[in-house]
């Protein structure tokens, strides 16, 4: 049971930002859902070391709300109690 809403957290909606640590420098740096969804490279800013697959959530189809989610919460392998639903957190998958 959550306390507080932790931003990069995911569990019950989809984090705000995405945290990655640097494999080469131990840089940890925070990139924002736009920059992780439009972007083809997100290096590290102080080395340069390409953090994009690291950082790059996979697509799912999310279980609650039956459509393909380009940024999922935690919540998306658990099926609702009622068939599908509405989720107000849907990013769909850009073509």
């Amino acid at each position: 049971m959550c306390w507080a809403c932790n931003p990069v957290c995911g569990r019950c909606k989809p984090p705000k930002q995405k945290v990655a640590t640097c494999p080469s420098c131990g840089a940890v740096t925070f990139f924002s859902k736009g920059e992780v969804l439009f972007a083809e490279s997100l290096p590290c800013p102080k080395c340069g070391e390409e953090l994009f697959e690291m950082v790059a959530p996979d697509p799912i189809l999310c279980q609650r709300s039956g459509e393909w989610c380009a940024w999922p919460c935690g919540q998306g392998d658990k099926p609702a109690d009622s068939g599908f639903v509405d989720c107000p957190y849907n990013t769909p998958i850009a073509d």
